[in-house]
Formats: C-alpha cells, sequence, structure tokens
C-alpha cells in the first residue's frame, strides 16, 4: 500500500491484496510524517473474517 503524502488528510475504500474484500483506509500527514492511521472493513465488508487468496 502506498499512501500519497502530498495529500493531508484522506479516506478511501481499496481492495485487500490478499483476499479482495474492501478496506477503509484513512489517514493524516503533519510535516511528511503519518501521525494517524485506520483500515478497517469497508461499507461492503460483513466483517474482517480471515483473508483468503482465491479472490
Amino acid at each position: 500500500m502506498l499512501l500519497d503524502l502530498s495529500v493531508r488528510r484522506q479516506a478511501y475504500i481499496e481492495d485487500c491484496e490478499v483476499c479482495c474484500r474492501p478496506l477503509e483506509i484513512s489517514y493524516v500527514i503533519e510535516d511528511e510524517f503519518v501521525v494517524n492511521f485506520s483500515a478497517r472493513p469497508g461499507i461492503f465488508s460483513k466483517s474482517w473474517g480471515i483473508c483468503r487468496s482465491d479472490c
């Protein structure tokens, strides 16, 4: 996962690279450092479950 440090505050949905389930990613940048980061199940995901590679 790559974060765009030129964007000070961002939230978006990204598919998990392992199981393809949606993840809600959010972060805050201050002085080119990540000061807050969160990754949790996206709005369409019922639970974290176990990542699987059979997407």
